[in-house]
């Protein structure tokens, strides 16, 4: 009865999972939509702002363009030809052959051609730029995930680095604060000179760090702004 039980409940979640599929326009907040968190503005933001996302969009253009440039083609399958020889221009406005002419000689010549390949040439011209198109889509929808993914990961490196400089700052104060006091307690002589150095010694250590986690969090600040395409602090929330 469990196993059953189990079998079904498996089956279920597996009809659930393969019946959802991803809505790629709720991935990018629209530029209207004015209600969203912090994270998701930086997205929005950073889909507005980023050169790159623009190269997808005209992709996306060029291949519909080519989709109905192509269907044109239709217009070429019958050809007109008119020919006109030189007596003939000539000669226009007068009711009769000029002196001498050829009467045999034609004055000009109307020709229809057809191209029999083009029944299938076009259309199979229409199906490759149809499939252009499509990949030109699931390459903005593949950038679309790319972009938000790249965004929210660079804001969560900038809040932790941005903790880390708040904690290392703190643990510099309390190191540089014990300095002070045993450099003031040795200079009357009511401390060794290791505990001088000790104190001394941590002071650096933390100033070290503390100075290292200010240069990674103004790394992670410069690489969210890259996308951004503007400083974090002009953001409107």
């Amino acid at each position: 009865m469990n196993r059953l039980f189990l079998l079904t409940l498996l089956a279920s979640t597996l009809h659930v999972v393969s019946a959802q599929s991803v809505d790629y326009n709720k991935i990018i907040p629209p530029p209207e939509a004015t209600d969203v968190t912090f994270p998701e503005r930086l997205v929005q933001l950073a889909w507005q702002n980023y050169a790159v996302n623009r190269a997808f969009d005209l992709d996306v253009e060029s291949a519909e363009a080519a989709i109905r440039l192509t269907k044109l083609g239709w217009w070429e399958l019958v050809t007109l030809q008119l020919n006109i020889n030189s007596r003939t221009i000539s000669s226009i406005g007068q009711f009769e052959a000029p002196e001498g002419d050829n009467q045999f000689f034609p004055w000009y010549n109307v020709g229809v051609s057809l191209s029999p390949s083009k029944f299938f040439t076009i259309p199979a011209k229409i199906k490759i730029a149809e499939f252009d198109y499509e990949k030109s889509g699931q390459a903005l929808n593949a950038q679309k995930l790319r972009l938000r993914a790249e965004t929210l990961t660079r804001y969560e490196i900038y809040k932790h680095n941005l903790e880390t400089v708040k904690m290392v700052s703190e643990n510099f104060e309390i190191a540089n604060s014990t300095f002070i006091l045993i450099r003031e307690k040795f200079n009357k002589g009511e401390a060794t000179l290791t505990d001088f150095n000790a104190a001394n010694s941590a002071r650096i250590g933390s100033l070290t760090g503390k100075l290292g986690a200010e240069m990674q969090f103004s790394l992670a600040k410069i690489s969210l702004e890259e996308l951004l395409g503007m400083k974090l602090e002009e953001v409107v929330r």
